[in-house]
């Protein structure tokens, strides 16, 4: 791997471990995440309203750990799936409850970029992120402005392509229903 991205993945990871944010290029645009067990964290996130807010999961077979009952057409979706997906799932469990939505459901993400997946990887948890908005709000980003963070030296020209996200709700009994297409 390139040194610089290895530099930055672990600049990424040490300002994780020490309860802050990074901003980072995946494949939907700028993201800024936390730790999923970086609970104050995840709270004052969840509490920004950002758009399309998912927990990252390096690999498919880590959503055992999070979801109760997983319907087995969710592997052909992920395995599949050209465009980068969000999933939105049923009966969540052993997440923070700010990410767990009062119908008992959570948005997962398993990303198909390189530098997410390996800082993914590298970080050893999940990841709560959401997308950028294309200007900060000074009265939304302030609190988490005031925290450690780190913002990622690359693709720094990359422009958010939310338009290419499909968001998929799918039931345990293995209904899907299309929330963005």
């Amino acid at each position: 791997m390139n040194p610089q991205i290895e530099n930055e993945i672990h600049s990424c990871v040490k300002v994780l471990r020490e309860g802050g944010f990074i901003i980072f290029p995946n494949e939907i645009g700028w993201c800024i995440g936390c730790l999923i067990t970086d609970s104050d964290s995840v709270s004052l996130l969840a509490s920004q309203n950002y758009d399309h807010g998912a927990v990252l999961l390096e690999d498919e077979g880590k959503l055992n750990k999070y979801v109760r009952e997983l319907p087995d057409t969710i592997w052909d979706l992920i395995r599949f799936s050209t465009k980068p997906l969000s999933l939105l799932l049923a009966d969540a469990l052993n997440l923070p409850q700010p990410i767990v939505a009062e119908s008992g459901e959570a948005m997962f993400r398993i990303p198909k970029d390189e530098f997410t997946n390996t800082l993914l990887k590298k970080a050893g948890r999940p990841i709560f992120a959401a997308l950028l908005h294309s200007q900060l709000q000074p009265t939304r980003e302030t609190l988490i402005l005031n925290k450690p963070g780190f913002v990622v030296n690359l693709r720094l020209s990359q422009k958010s392509t939310p338009e290419q996200l499909v968001i998929i709700r799918l039931a345990p009994s293995g209904r899907i229903q299309f929330i963005k297409k």
